[in-house]
């Protein structure tokens, strides 16, 4: 009976295999391959995109995402062909609670743009920087000088207390158009709280200048009358709009929950917190790991303290 246990204990899957074992399962199943065959007719493609797909997978940031929401989101990825290279920076697959989500990175956007005919510079303007825009109703002039000296763009907590939005400039047939998309409007459009720095994390806390920029010309884009050629920008626009849709009614629920509570946050309470710092110590789990697990929900100060913990 013991060497039976043993033997069953010896087969058993790590995570990572059983992951891989699932993933592979539902890339396979009917449903899946008729929808890759329609997207993908060259059979080098769907190789290279089921490899790719499971790679990302497997990345610990999505550990703990459906297998479904994760081949979800590459199947839109390849509706617009944009691959899933981090590398490129074009299109990325990130974890929101329990779900994978499909998210266009500025250079997809630009990329999109330019395969429909359209130019597209897309400026960050921070509160040190020199800008004026001036317009008519016509024409519009845009004087910006940035203060390069102090900018420190590099660094994800500094934009998001000094970055006040984004310059959108786009040229289709000779004439060009500016808009200047605020950095409230890129959190409402994004569908980001920006009570999260008050102890709510998760991977859009992480997000730097890049997702702010993808979002302004998400917006602008989606403002544009678009052609029949330019199906490809109002089918991303499209999806992103359900993406940005979900997290802004779940930011809704989350905020008239905070008026119902008294705006108090429930984080963990003192014996859990020692317990993850312990964890943490004795090199059991990560920091990245007790915020992926959906399990705990850690205060600024808290957040703070653990990150120390792990830099020691």
């Amino acid at each position: 009976m013991t060497d039976n246990k043993t033997e069953s204990k010896e087969k058993k899957l790590t995570p990572i295999e059983q992951r891989k074992v699932d993933i592979k399962h539902y890339i396979g199943s009917a449903g899946i391959q008729s929808r890759i065959k329609s997207l993908l007719s060259d059979p080098n493609k769907k190789e290279k995109f089921a490899a790719t797909l499971l790679n990302v997978a497997l990345d610990d940031s999505l550990v703990y995402c459906t297998p479904e929401s994760i081949v979800k989101s590459g199947l839109q990825a390849a509706e617009l062909d944009l691959p899933l290279n981090k590398n490129m920076g074009l299109a990325y697959i990130v974890k929101y609670k329990k779900d994978a989500e499909f998210q266009i990175g500025y250079k997809g956007w630009q990329l999109l743009a330019k395969r429909a005919g359209i130019n597209l510079r897309a400026t960050p303007i921070f509160d040190c920087d020199q800008f004026e825009m001036v317009s008519d109703g016509f024409d519009t002039v845009v004087k910006h000088i940035p203060d390069v000296d102090n900018q420190k763009d590099y660094e994800p907590a500094w934009v998001e207390g000094h970055l006040r939005g984004v310059l959108v400039s786009t040229k289709e047939n000779n004439e060009i158009s500016h808009r200047f998309v605020s950095f409230g409007k890129i959190l409402q459009i994004a569908g980001v709280s920006p009570s999260k720095k008050n102890g709510s994390y998760s991977p859009y806390t992480l997000w730097n200048l890049e997702m702010y920029i993808g979002k302004a010309i998400k917006y602008v884009l989606s403002k544009m009358p678009m052609e029949e050629r330019q199906e490809q920008i109002a089918r991303a626009v499209e999806i992103e709009n359900g993406n940005d849709k979900y997290r802004i009614d779940e930011m809704d629920k989350q905020e008239g929950g905070k008026k119902e509570e008294d705006n108090i946050i429930t984080v963990v309470d003192e014996e859990t917190f020692e317990q993850c710092k312990q964890n943490i110590i004795n090199g059991e789990t990560t920091l990245q790991e007790l915020c992926d697990s959906g399990m705990y929900e850690f205060s600024k100060e808290q957040y703070d303290e653990l990150e120390k913990l792990e830099k020691l």
